[in-house]
């Protein structure tokens, strides 16, 4: 997990700020994988830190812009 959060970091993906009253926060959660060799042996273990894109709401959080031709 500290590799995952040193690389988010060091890519500056995102950073802390304060949250304004009238927003609310999106939720995340880590999701652990183990990777394997050929032979079922566990090779490295594997982390990502994915935001609950579900919780939020269009326009509001995000905007979808679609172009068309």
């Amino acid at each position: 997990m500290q590799h995952e959060l040193d690389a988010i970091e060091s890519n500056e993906t995102w950073y802390l700020v304060d949250l304004s009253p009238e927003k609310h926060p999106i939720g995340c959660k880590w999701i652990f994988r183990a990777k394997h060799k050929q032979n079922n042996i566990i090779d490295m273990y594997k982390s990502h830190l994915v935001v609950k894109g579900y919780t939020q709401n269009e326009g509001i959080e995000y905007w979808d812009f679609l172009f068309s031709s």
